[in-house]
């Protein structure tokens, strides 16, 4: 009985760890976002860097949703 309390536990702490990283992910799922937090004033070369990840971006294809 204790063994299935243990597992019963990990269990339920396991899946609140995955709904927290997914609600994260959700969060923060632009990854445009690295840029904006990481300088009080970005930086001209991080500027160029971040537009040409928004190009790449906007040049491929949209992933579906398989969750």
């Amino acid at each position: 009985q204790k063994i299935e309390e243990v597992e019963a536990q990990v269990k339920a702490e396991i899946q609140q760890a995955v709904e927290h990283a997914e609600e994260l992910m959700k969060k923060y799922s632009d990854p445009l976002q690295m840029f904006e937090h990481a300088y009080a004033e970005i930086p001209p070369n991080l500027k160029d860097q971040r537009e040409e990840l928004r190009k790449e971006l906007a040049e491929m294809p949209k992933e579906e949703d398989h969750g």
